[in-house]
């Protein structure tokens, strides 16, 4: 019995060994400490943390890097609690938030959904409960169980599936009970294309990853979303390139986001997936990430993919963030053997 369970034991060490390849533990700590290192750096005297060459994301960014950092760091640490203050002041009257300063007065479902989790990571206890703004967004569902993004600088596909699926992921993440979840449950089921993604449109990043993103984990926890998750995730193993990536990209466009961030996207999809392909597939991925990370910490983001040939917003402040959160979670499947 004894050395049936050693033969097991080395077994499985193989295996993650094999499924890992040459990537070390120590390798995704360093590359962890140098990303949050910059991301650190990037904060400005008034607490947000954007592109410093164009602003046009700068809510959007200060929640998507706190969030990072918090899983680095204690709630308490500086930068986290500056980010959380200047996001505070920039609060709708229901709570809800808009993606940058300028639209501050409207909300974004998207941004809003993404800054009441990091609420209630951070345990806050501001004069607006959690349920609250949970209760704002649940009575903006449409009749055919969507949500529209709010975005006012977003005029073309405000229903895009993406939107209802941070939403879902929101309610999941807080165990709300909404009566008419399953609404959009399976409006997400509808939604799915034939190859098995939720499309892609310029507004959204232009590429596939960004609606799996937010869907695919959030069809899982779906009792009727079984079929639809399974094709979804067969569509990003099936994507995957040679060398880990994941990439597509409008040919006629000068504006597309990066490599980078594409898989980011897609490994945000199949971190908790504990099947063998998906394993393979996800440190893959890793190594691609860890060979392309900047001497400075970052990662190269790309440009938002607006059709406008003059127009630049850089990427690299969500590729990172993305990023790190997914260095994080790998080092977190080592064993101390």
């Amino acid at each position: 019995m004894k050395k049936r369970t050693v033969f097991l034991l080395l077994l499985l060490m193989n295996l993650s060994l094999t499924v890992r390849g040459q990537i070390t533990k120590n390798a995704l700590i360093v590359s962890s400490e140098k990303a949050s290192t910059f991301l650190k750096q990037a904060q400005t005297e008034s607490g947000s943390i954007n592109d410093s060459t164009n602003t046009l994301f700068s809510i959007w960014e200060t929640i998507l890097v706190a969030d990072a950092l918090l899983d680095q760091f204690p709630a308490t640490d500086s930068t986290i609690q500056r980010a959380i203050t200047w996001l505070q002041s920039l609060e709708t009257e229901q709570g809800l938030v808009c993606h940058n300063v300028k639209c501050s007065r409207n909300y974004c479902i998207e941004t809003s959904a993404l800054y009441i989790r990091l609420l209630a990571r951070l345990q806050s206890t501001d004069s607006l409960s959690l349920l609250q703004r949970l209760k704002t967004i649940e009575q903006l569902q449409e009749k055919n169980g969507s949500w529209k993004v709010g975005n006012p600088d977003v005029l073309d596909k405000t229903d895009f599936p993406s939107v209802t699926g941070f939403v879902l992921n929101l309610y999941s993440a807080l165990h709300f009970n909404s009566s008419r979840k399953l609404d959009a449950e399976l409006f997400l089921i509808s939604s799915q294309l034939e190859n098995g993604s939720w499309g892609q449109t310029w507004e959204y990043y232009n590429c596939p990853g960004y609606a799996l993103w937010q869907c695919l984990p959030s069809i899982k926890k779906c009792p009727s979303g079984a079929i639809t998750f399974e094709k979804a995730k067969a569509f990003i193993l099936k994507s995957q390139l040679e060398n880990g990536s994941w990439y597509v990209a409008e040919n006629e466009q000068t504006n597309h986001v990066s490599a980078e961030l594409q898989t980011a996207f897609m490994l945000s999809c199949l971190q908790e997936e504990a099947d063998e392909l998906s394993q393979k597939a996800f440190y893959k991925g890793i190594s691609f990430l860890l060979s392309k990370q900047l001497s400075n910490g970052s990662w190269e983001g790309g440009f938002f993919p607006i059709p406008n040939e003059r127009y630049k917003k850089r990427e690299y402040l969500i590729t990172t963030a993305l990023t790190l959160k997914l260095m994080i979670a790998a080092q977190n499947t080592f064993r101390d053997e």
